[in-house]
């Protein structure tokens, strides 16, 4: 039988008696091919109607199928239970799927199953599930990171934690997206500066992913941010460590246009990238 202690967990909410007959299994209603259920499971989610109980039965139903039900199945009644903000329950039915003999975890359940742990504040419950998707060899996605981001972000004493753990995403090479940004960006609660973005753009730069540092400091323009001496510098570099000079010198001119005076961090800078090159650093540029 299912574990006890999610029928337990669901009972108060459970005022439709036909729960009972559900949770008997759905083979009593002469649906015993693992396929046919996978359709059902399909047609009752995208309904957008599905009940806790429906939800219930359909899963004991999966966790008692042999050969085991795809994890989409699963995932399918984990979602709608997550959007219901059911979080509790989604979080013991992923439970009981992880003591199942052929279960094999996927990045979008667990996802969601991370998702459900942020909402309940449990962020390093939810840093658990996600050594669990890096234990089982799966490349994880953007979504898991930046709903980790979000859960230490909605933590005003865990920013600290959510900037380490940005900096770690950008160091290992983690996905990140414009999401990813945002979030950390938008955790300090306060109107976005340019000391806000700055510190991102530097450890992009520094950990070489110049095109995403180059996205971020365009969002920042497009939100009426300026960018300071700071800003073009970090960038600057960055170019001229990626063998990007002319890119490098655009932004030099971009620079002083903008009013904004180079230092000698950003002229040596530029000296060394051409020197490399074999170039003459006065025939390239005018200083």
């Amino acid at each position: 039988m299912m574990n006890m202690k999610i029928i337990n967990k669901a009972a108060p909410h459970l005022g439709n008696p036909s729960f009972f007959t559900l949770f008997r299994s759905y083979s009593a209603l002469g649906i015993t091919n693992s396929t046919h259920l996978e359709n059902l499971i399909r047609k009752r989610c995208k309904s957008g109607t599905l009940k806790l109980d429906e939800a219930l039965g359909f899963f004991n139903s999966l966790i008692h199928t042999r050969p085991m039900p795809s994890i989409w199945a699963f995932s399918q009644l984990i979602g709608p239970l997550s959007k219901l903000n059911d979080y509790s329950t989604a979080i013991s039915m992923f439970k009981e799927m992880m003591r199942c003999v052929d279960f094999c975890p996927d990045v979008c359940t667990m996802a969601i199953v991370i998702n459900c742990y942020c909402r309940l504040n449990k962020v390093d419950l939810g840093f658990s599930v996600l050594a669990i998707i890096l234990k089982h060899g799966l490349q994880t996605d953007a979504i898991a990171f930046n709903t980790l981001l979000h859960g230490l972000c909605r933590q005003s004493e865990s920013m600290d934690d959510a900037v380490e753990l940005f900096e770690g995403i950008v160091g290992r090479g983690d996905p990140c997206d414009q999401i990813t940004y945002a979030t950390i960006i938008g955790g300090w609660k306060i109107k976005p500066s340019v000391d806000c973005f700055n510190p991102f753009i530097d450890t992009l730069c520094k950990e070489r992913h110049v095109d995403k540092a180059l996205e971020l400091f365009q969002d920042m323009v497009n939100q009426d941010v300026q960018p300071d001496v700071v800003t073009y510098t970090a960038l600057f570099h960055g170019l001229c460590k990626s063998g990007r000079v002319e890119e490098a010198k655009k932004f030099l001119n971009d620079m002083t246009d903008c009013g904004i005076s180079p230092d000698v961090y950003t002229y040596n800078t530029l000296i060394d990238s051409l020197c490399k090159e074999d170039k003459n650093p006065r025939s390239n540029f005018t200083f």
